[in-house]
């Protein structure tokens, strides 16, 4: 028996990106080691490497496919197929509208912390319209970084906060549609980071960083 382990994936229309596609043999219900698998492709999707994968002991077949560039709405569909019988699996990747693609936070947009500890990473996660994560989506973050300054205080005006530098990054999401951007900072200095990251016609998702004495 054969199983595809992730066996679907989105793609940003016009992207390239690189699968590793798994495929798992089973025989009575454990893994067989030692069967060998056979792959085909179809436009869109290119095998790396030609040849059967033979499963290792924990009878999983691991083949790298470069698929894309697809089409909005285009379908591909690779398969793989154990020691050349009828048992096959496909592999499939969809060609997403990136217009339509929006921002989800996994971590790191809001963060306080003192000096001199450095921010983490802020990792966000790109999704096409119908939820699932995209690969190959672009995502742009812009980001000031500000002086820090204290609260406001009761009565009176705030103190003014000077601005030190401005950043703009572009990333690439993966496979499971996550970026990873790091936070404007200096170090050793107060600051105060506001920033905003988009991606598609319309999503955007704030970000604030404060690095307080």
């Amino acid at each position: 028996m054969l199983s595809a382990l992730t066996h679907t994936i989105s793609v940003a229309a016009g992207a390239t990106v690189t699968w590793t596609t798994q495929a798992l043999a089973l025989l009575n219900r454990a893994p067989a080691g030692g069967q060998s698998v056979t792959g085909q492709a179809v436009a869109g999707i290119a095998a790396q490497g030609s040849g059967p994968i033979v499963t290792g002991s924990n009878g999983i077949a691991a083949k790298e496919l470069t698929v894309g560039p697809l089409a909005e709405g285009q379908q591909s569909a690779a398969t793989a197929c154990l020691n050349a019988t009828s048992q096959c699996v496909p592999f499939t990747a969809t060609g997403a509208r990136p217009a339509y693609a929006w921002l989800e936070t996994a971590s790191g947009t809001a963060q306080r912390l003192s000096t001199p500890a450095t921010p983490g990473q802020i990792v966000l996660c790109v999704r096409d319209m119908d939820g699932n994560p995209m690969a190959g989506g672009t995502v742009t973050l812009y980001q000031a970084l500000y002086a820090w300054t204290p609260p406001c205080p009761p009565h009176g005006r705030c103190a003014a906060s000077p601005l030190l530098s401005t950043q703009v990054s572009t990333a690439t999401s993966a496979l499971d549609g996550t970026v990873v951007f790091a936070p404007a900072s200096i170090p050793a200095t107060a600051t105060s980071t506001i920033g905003v990251a988009a991606t598609g016609n319309s999503s955007t998702l704030s970000l604030a960083i404060e690095q307080h004495p």
